[in-house]
C-alpha cells in the first residue's frame, strides 16, 4: 500500500536521487528470484519448533490482532522475503543478511530482485516489476516509481524471549517447498568481519561498520541510538524531526524502540551502522 502522504512529496530533486539509485544498483550474485520467497508459509506450535530452533537463535516477531508470528533467521536467510496475511490482511517480512535489517510492508507481494543498493536487497513489485531497495522503501524505477510502500515494525529478538513473551506464537517452520540446508548459515564470518561485500554510497568511521544501531526516521530525519551502549540508559529524551521522542529499552525483547509525546510509535529497525550511515549520511547520532 502506497503512503499518499509519502508518494505526494517527492520532488525533481527527489526523482534526480531515485534514478542515481536505479543507475547504481549492482548484482549481487544470484539472478532474479534466485533467492526464492516464501508465498505459502506453513506454520507449527512454539512446541514444535523447539526441535529445530535454539533458544539463542534470533526469530523476527510480528503480533497483530491477538495472532503472533515468528519467522526464524535459520530460514530467512535462505528466501529473504515471506509473502504472508492475518485475518485477510496481506503483508511482507523482508530481511536482509548483508545489512542486517528486517522490515515488514504491509498491502505487498514482493520478491528477491538479486540486486542490491548499499549492500541492501533491492526488492521488486510483482505487481509492476518496480524494484525497491528495501531501507528506503521507495520503488527506483517503473510503473510506482517514487512510490513509497507503507512499513511496519518487526521485533528482533532470540526465540526464548519471543516465546516467553508469545507463548502461543505460530512459528514459520521448515516446510517451504525448497530444498535448503537450513542447520547452515550461508554467509559464515560475516557479521564479525569489518569489511563490506559491495560498494556504498557515504561511507563513516565514527564507528566500525557492521556496530548494529536503532536507526529512527521521523519528518524526514533520522538518528541512529548505539544499540550496547543504550541499554545502560534504558530510557532518554531527544528532539527528532521538530518533535519530542521517548527512547526505550525493553529488556524482554531487547529491542529499542521510541514513541512520540502523544504516544505514536517511531519507525525504527535495527542496522549495522555502514548501511544506516550509506543511505542517510545526514543522520544525527544519539549521543550517550
Amino acid at each position: 500500500q502506497v503512503s499518499p502522504e509519502a508518494a505526494a512529496s517527492f520532488s525533481a530533486r527527489d526523482t534526480d536521487y531515485l534514478e542515481m539509485i536505479d543507475n547504481n544498483m549492482v548484482t549481487g550474485g544470484p539472478p532474479k528470484d534466485g533467492i526464492p520467497a516464501i508465498d505459502a508459509p506453513v506454520y507449527v506450535s512454539a512446541e514444535e519448533a523447539d526441535a529445530f530452533v535454539k533458544p539463542w537463535e534470533k526469530v523476527f516477531g510480528i503480533a497483530v490482532d491477538g495472532v503472533a508470528k515468528a519467522y526464524p533467521q535459520s530460514i530467512m536467510y535462505w528466501h529473504e522475503v515471506v509473502n504472508d496475511e492475518i485475518n485477510e490482511e496481506k503483508f511482507s517480512i523482508t530481511y536482509c543478511p548483508l545489512t542486517g535489517t528486517v522490515l515488514g510492508y504491509d498491502d505487498a507481494d514482493l520478491g528477491v530482485s538479486g540486486k542490491l543498493y548499499n549492500n541492501n536487497l533491492v526488492l521488486y513489485d510483482r505487481a509492476t516489476d518496480s524494484e525497491i531497495p528495501q531501507i528506503l522503501g521507495t520503488a527506483v524505477n517503473g510503473p510506482i516509481s517514487g512510490q513509497t510502500l507503507e512499513r511496519f515494525p518487526i521485533t528482533v529478538t532470540s526465540w526464548q524471549q519471543w516465546k516467553t513473551a508469545h507463548p502461543d506464537t505460530l512459528v514459520l517452520s521448515r516446510e517451504t517447498g525448497f530444498d535448503r540446508d537450513y542447520d547452515r548459515n550461508p554467509y559464515p564470518g560475516y557479521d564479525d568481519l569489518l569489511r563490506v561485500w559491495f560498494p556504498v554510497a557515504a561511507e563513516s568511521d565514527q564507528f566500525s561498520s557492521k556496530k548494529w544501531v536503532t536507526g529512527f526516521e521521523l519528518n524526514g530525519a533520522f538518528l541512529a541510538v548505539p544499540k550496547e551502549e543504550f541499554k545502560d540508559v534504558g530510557s532518554a529524551t531527544a528532539s527528532l524531526g521538530g518533535e519530542d521522542i521517548i527512547i526505550t529499552y525493553d529488556t524482554d525483547v531487547d529491542t529499542i524502540t521510541a514513541s512520540t509525546a502523544d504516544g505514536q510509535e517511531v519507525l525504527s529497525f535495527d542496522v549495522y551502522w555502514f548501511a544506516w550511515y550509506a543511505y542517510h549520511p545526514n543522520t544525527r547520532v544519539f549521543e550517550i
